[in-house]
């Protein structure tokens, strides 16, 4: 495993209900959409893509991401749990990176207030990326959901202002807010 193909899907692919379950699995109901949703914005919507992580033949995770006016934001990102702790999302990001023209990305964790948070920031900062200072609330997927306060991190060259332009770009183009 030196390198990690990420290839673009729609819910057509064999791949998707791989994709699907563990998206399921790793984000709790307030942190994604509703299946069908998703579904529909995977199918129609040209600003998302949906990328599954493959080590050769194998799926290993996913990653959702929009294109932004001035960067690249990652919604949903998964390694299977059978994968996990062998370096595969370090080099799923590594790729994601070498993919985008922008080189700049921005994504929302949890709030550091639970061990798992904690290393989950962790392992972002090894990978590049910084904690934003600015406060952050996911906006709810629907009616039904709550929105959550989390915290923004983000690689490559970001200013403050490009995160003000960002955050106002998510909250329009995936959250509808």
């Amino acid at each position: 495993m030196d390198k990690l193909d990420l290839i673009n899907i729609d819910t057509k692919s064999s791949e998707y209900h791989f994709v699907e379950t563990l998206m399921l699995s790793s984000f709790p109901s307030d942190e994604r959409r509703d299946e069908s949703l998703q579904r529909r914005i995977v199918d129609d919507d040209d600003r998302m893509r949906c990328l599954v992580i493959k080590d050769g033949d194998v799926s290993v995770g996913f990653i959702t991401v929009w294109t932004l006016t001035e960067i690249i934001y990652v919604e949903h990102f998964a390694i299977a749990e059978a994968f996990r702790r062998r370096g595969y999302g370090k080099l799923a990001l590594a790729e994601l990176i070498r993919m985008s023209n922008v080189g700049r990305l921005i994504l929302e964790v949890e709030l550091p207030s639970t061990e798992e948070a904690v290393r989950r920031i962790s392992f972002y900062e090894k990978c590049g990326f910084e904690l934003s200072a600015r406060p952050y609330v996911q906006p709810s997927y629907s009616p039904s959901k709550q929105s959550v306060p989390m915290s923004l991190m983000t690689y490559g060259k970001v200013g403050k202002q490009e995160i003000e332009n960002a955050v106002k770009e998510i909250y329009k183009m995936v959250y509808n807010v």
